[in-house]
């Protein structure tokens, strides 16, 4: 194999990370393209958590990227690392480059593990099931497929149901100026979402991109409280065949307290009718394959499953 340098990821890689998304995207269509400014927010540790592989003539050979998510003590999950890897589909020797960037990852992810106020974690990895090569590679190293992800897709020339606010709630556009606001969100995000806790400061990088600029979130308040709610935002390089943008519908939620009233089907709706009112010509989401509950709901409001991709996990 030819000589290959790794090092970690420095802003100034983020036009070729782009470049070899979209040309591994052209061998494996269902692949996205990552915005890869994303390797710049908070959670990647300033490049600590991405390793760029290198030939001798300095391109981009491929990388890998680890996104902590830390479960606080007593929460009683583990930590999950979700873990990107791609190499270029011409490199000659991509099992020997994945062998080196895996390593990286491992010597990392264990790192990460050690520094964690909670030891028990797991690293995933997410790949379409069109993605042989990656998933073989995986199974070779005794990772296990669990529980996938269903990406689902809304065509906005549907009709969309109009479902009736719960009595005594307030819907509103709401895009969390301030960062109480923000905390606020964030709060009741984790209240719901346990297993995977967000915290502010990767929700300001998050608001600081191109998918955010005419993004907002529909919420539900009763008094000043959280009652619910879905965040809105753009996908920045894909258009359908008409030539309408898509956008994405994620962060569903509702508060224990208001679940089985109908609000959940009135904040899609209201967030479907949001984005037909700013253009959009479908909406897209992303849904773990046991959620059964949520699935049910998602296609009763004219959402279909559009591909799977398969979730490989390990335990360090």
């Amino acid at each position: 194999m030819e000589k290959i340098i790794i090092r970690n990821f420095k802003p100034e890689d983020v036009a070729r990370v782009h470049e070899l998304d979209k040309k591994y995207k052209s061998v494996f269509p269902d692949s996205p393209v990552v915005q890869a400014e994303v390797y710049n927010s908070p959670e990647f540790e300033e490049g600590r958590n991405v390793f760029c592989a290198f030939n001798e003539e300095g391109a981009l050979a491929g990388y890998a990227a680890i996104y902590p998510v830390l479960a606080e003590n007593g929460s009683g999950y583990p930590n999950v690392l979700w873990a990107e890897m791609k190499v270029d589909p011409d490199f000659q020797s991509k099992g020997q480059l994945r062998d080196l960037l895996y390593d990286k990852m491992m010597v990392r992810a264990a790192e990460i593990r050690n520094g964690a106020p909670v030891k028990d974690t797991k690293i995933c990895f997410c790949y379409f099931t069109t993605e042989t090569e990656s998933i073989d590679y995986l199974l070779s190293k005794e990772f296990k497929a669990c529980d996938g992800i269903y990406s689902m897709v809304r065509d906005l020339g549907e009709p969309i149901n109009d479902t009736a606010v719960p009595e005594g709630l307030e819907i509103i556009e709401w895009r969390m100026e301030t960062r109480e606001e923000k905390d606020r969100y964030i709060d009741a995000y984790n209240t719901v979402f346990p297993e995977k806790p967000w915290n502010v400061e990767g929700l300001e990088y998050f608001m600081k991109s191109d998918m955010w600029i005419d993004g907002t979130t529909i919420t539900a308040f009763s008094g000043t409280g959280i009652a619910g709610s879905i965040m809105l935002y753009w996908s920045p390089d894909r258009k359908t065949e008409h030539g309408k943008r898509q956008a994405f519908t994620e962060n569903i939620f509702v508060m224990p307290q208001w679940r089985n009233k109908g609000l959940g089907s009135c904040l899609i709706g209201k967030g479907l009718s949001y984005l037909v009112k700013h253009g959009a010509g479908t909406a897209l989401l992303e849904v773990r394959t046991n959620n059964i509950k949520a699935l049910d709901i998602y296609i009763r409001m004219g959402y279909r499953i559009a591909k799977e991709q398969k979730v490989l996990e390990y335990s360090i």
